[in-house]
C-alpha cells in the first residue's frame, strides 16, 4: 500500500513549524517581556499623567481665587482712593470758600450747607449722617470727573490761595 503523498508532507509541515515555533520561542517571549514593561510604562506614565492633571486643577483654583481676591483689593483700595480724594476734594473746597468769604462775598444754599457740615466735622464733633451725606454729594457732583478718573489734587494751589488772602 502506497503511502499517500499527503501524509510525509503534513508530516514534514507539522515538524517544520514544530521546529520554527520553538526557534522563535525566545523571540518571542522577550517580545512579550518588551509589552509587559511597555504596558508597565504606559501605566506608570497614566499616573504621572492624572497626578499632574489634579496639580494643575488645584493650581487653576488657586489661580482664580488670587484673581477674586486682587479683583476685591483692587475695589477697596479704588474705594480708599475715592474717598481720600473727596476729603482732599471736600479740603480745597472749604479753603476756597473760606477765601470767598473772606473777600465779602455771599455763599448760595448748597455752598453754605457744605461749608457749615465741614466746619463741625474740622471741629470733631460727631456729624449727623445727613451732613457727611451732604459733604459728599457736594463733592462728587462738584468734582465727579477728577474722582472718577482719580486726578489727584495739587495742594500747592491751595497753599498759594492762603498766601495771596487779604483780609
Amino acid at each position: 500500500m502506497p503511502i499517500p503523498i499527503f501524509i510525509p508532507i503534513g508530516l514534514a509541515a507539522i515538524g517544520g513549524g514544530i521546529i520554527g515555533a520553538l526557534a522563535r520561542q525566545p523571540e518571542v517571549n522577550r517580545l512579550k517581556k518588551q509589552v509587559r514593561l511597555l504596558q508597565n510604562e504606559v501605566d506608570r506614565l497614566h499616573g504621572i499623567i492624572s497626578g499632574q492633571m489634579r496639580e494643575i486643577s488645584e493650581l487653576y483654583i488657586r489661580y482664580k481665587a488670587l484673581k477674586g481676591l486682587r479683583f476685591s483689593e483692587r475695589a477697596a483700595q479704588k474705594k480708599n482712593i475715592k474717598g481720600h480724594l473727596l476729603h482732599l476734594y471736600s479740603y480745597k473746597e472749604y479753603i476756597e470758600l473760606l477765601c470767598f468769604q473772606a473777600k465779602g462775598n455771599e455763599l448760595n444754599n448748597s455752598q453754605k450747607g457744605f461749608f457749615n457740615a465741614y466746619e463741625l466735622m474740622l471741629d470733631g464733633n460727631d456729624i449727623p449722617m445727613e451732613n457727611y451725606l451732604s459733604i459728599k454729594n457736594y463733592i462728587s457732583e462738584k468734582y465727579a470727573y477728577e474722582i472718577k478718573n482719580q486726578i489727584p489734587y495739587d495742594q500747592n494751589r491751595t497753599i498759594k490761595m492762603l498766601e495771596d488772602v487779604n483780609v
